[in-house]
């Protein structure tokens, strides 16, 4: 059987179109070459209806499929310093930078993790934390007070570190940046049972506004609720929580039941 290249195929199937009926006879005059079979002009006909095309298109060629030897050497180079970057491995090894990405992904499936900061722990403090840990106090939690505080913006920022929109495809969002915009602080602290706040206010939170918060908003409430003298108050490690004069307070109002940097309970 003769090749029909180019458009000879979709000749024929212009012919078989106009009539329904496949060509032989025209097909030898017009090419001079044996007509296809019968089944390989509707094969042609309904590729075109469907595709646009009589002919299927090759598939291209694939790209090389990277060999086990450069996988090996690629594995081996991350697991004695799995910190290095891609581009560090890229050019140690020799092997472009975007090869060593799609084989870390793709082939060793590893993914790119980010480091956590977590607080420096003294000996001393290790020592009070199995202290605290072989105490027999099933209702401590029940007594602690969680406090924080967070800055809202008018505008609508974020924090896109802990921002996230999951879905099939990227949605290309984004949000203008306002700068300088109108932002609030807010200040609250919750308890298994209650809630206390939230207190709000617009300048920053420094150590002695920090200390005001809890003179005037926080520690009144709480004194309504520690008759006993049992609450544990914590806080986070932010410098404003942290200088002398604020700590000197907590030791004062919570003897031993404060939570936080630099404190009886660490």
């Amino acid at each position: 059987m003769a090749t029909f290249t180019g458009a000879e195929p979709a000749r024929c199937v212009f012919w078989f179109e106009e009539t329904k009926f496949a060509k032989f006879k025209k097909i030898r005059t017009q090419y001079r070459k044996e007509p296809s079979s019968r089944s390989t002009i509707y094969f042609w006909q309904k590729n075109f209806v469907q595709t646009g095309c009589s002919v299927p298109h090759a598939k291209p060629p694939s790209r090389p499929r990277v060999s086990d030897a450069i996988v090996e050497q690629i594995s081996e180079s991350f697991v004695r310093s799995p910190r290095k970057s891609t581009r560090r491995a890229s050019r140690e090894t020799g092997i472009p930078n975007v090869t060593v990405w799609r084989v870390l992904r793709k082939r060793l499936h590893l993914k790119a993790y980010k480091l956590s900061i977590v607080q420096h722990l003294t000996d001393a403090d290790k020592v009070v934390r199995k202290e605290f840990c072989t105490q027999e106090d099933k209702k401590f939690l029940d007594s602690v007070i969680f406090s924080d505080e967070s800055t809202f913006h008018v505008s609508g920022k974020v924090n896109t570190h802990n921002c996230r929109i999951w879905g099939s495809e990227n949605p290309r969002v984004s949000l203008e940046h306002v700068r300088d915009s109108p932002k609030v602080k807010v200040f609250c602290a919750l308890s298994k049972e209650r809630v206390y706040g939230p207190f709000f206010m617009e300048m920053n939170i420094t150590s002695s506004v920090y200390l005001d918060i809890l003179q005037e908003f926080l520690i009144p409430q709480l004194d309504e609720d520690d008759q006993e003298g049992r609450i544990h108050f914590q806080q986070d490690g932010a410098p404003p929580h942290c200088l002398g004069e604020l700590r000197k307070y907590l030791n004062t109002r919570f003897p031993g039941r404060w939570i936080g940097r630099e404190a009886p309970i660490t």
